[in-house]
C-alpha cells in the first residue's frame, strides 16, 4: 500500500509487499525490498547532511524493517555508494541514520537517536533513545547503548556490553540481551572478531 500523499522519486525502487504511509518521501536511487512498513512522515533518500557537498550514492533497505514516524535514512554521499539498512530493524520516531552508515540484521534504534554519517552498527544492536553517535563509530553485536548516551570518537562499544554516559563507558555484559537473542559464547567471540576486522578496516 502506497498512501496516495507520498512522494516518491521516480527512480526508487519498493517491494509490492512495502507499506508507505502518509507524507513519506522516498528520494532518488532508493530501493526498498519487502515487507517493510514506513508509518508516516518517513523520508527515505533524503540528502546527506554534508555542508558544502552534494550526495550522489543511494540508499538500499532490505526486508521487514519498520520505520516509525519522523524517521530519515540519508544518501550516501558518493556515487556507487550507499546507506544500508539490512533485515528484521525496528526504527523508532525522530531516529536520524545519515550519509553512508551502515545497520545490519535485527538492530533497535529507539526514539530520536542520530547516527552520524558513516557509522556501522553490527547484529542486534539496541541503542536506547536520544543517544548520539560519532561518525564513523562501530556500534557491537548484541551491545546496548543506554538512553541519552554519547559515544564519541574515542568510545569503543564493543559486542554483547552495555554502555551509558556522556562519553559512554562500559558498564556491564548485556547478559540479558544475550540470552533474549539465544547467542552462545562462541557466537560473542566471533562477533568480536569481526567487531575487530571492521574497526580497523575503518581507521
Amino acid at each position: 500500500m502506497i498512501h496516495h500523499t507520498a512522494v516518491i522519486h521516480q527512480t526508487a525502487v519498493i517491494g509490492k509487499t512495502s507499506w508507505i504511509g502518509p507524507f513519506c518521501v522516498i528520494g532518488p536511487n532508493v530501493t526498498i525490498g519487502e515487507k517493510n512498513i514506513l508509518t508516516a512522515h518517513v523520508v527515505i533518500g533524503g540528502l546527506g547532511q554534508w555542508r558544502g557537498r552534494t550526495s550522489a550514492g543511494g540508499v538500499r533497505i532490505g526486508d521487514r524493517n519498520l520505520f516509525h514516524e519522523r524517521t530519515s535514512v540519508h544518501l550516501a554521499m558518493d556515487k556507487g555508494n550507499f546507506t544500508v539498512v539490512e533485515d528484521n530493524c525496528y526504527i523508532m520516531a525522530g531516529t536520524v541514520i545519515n550519509h553512508d552508515c551502515w545497520v545490519e540484521q535485527g538492530v533497535t534504534v529507539c526514539g530520536n537517536v542520530n547516527l552520524s554519517g558513516d557509522v556501522y552498527v553490527m547484529n542486534g544492536a539496541n541503542i536506547g533513545m536520544n543517544a548520539a553517535v560519532h561518525q564513523k563509530q562501530v556500534i557491537g553485536a548484541f551491545s546496548m547503548v543506554g538512553m541519552g548516551a554519547i559515544v564519541t570518537k574515542k568510545t569503543m562499544v564493543e559486542p554483547g556490553a552495555v554502555y551509558a554516559g556522556n562519553p559512554a563507558r562500559y558498564m556491564k555484559k548485556n547478559a540479558v540481551g544475550l540470552e533474549r537473542a539465544g547467542v552462545t559464547e562462541e557466537q560473542l567471540e566471533a562477533e568480536k572478531e569481526r567487531f575487530e576486522a571492521i574497526h580497523e578496516s575503518r581507521r
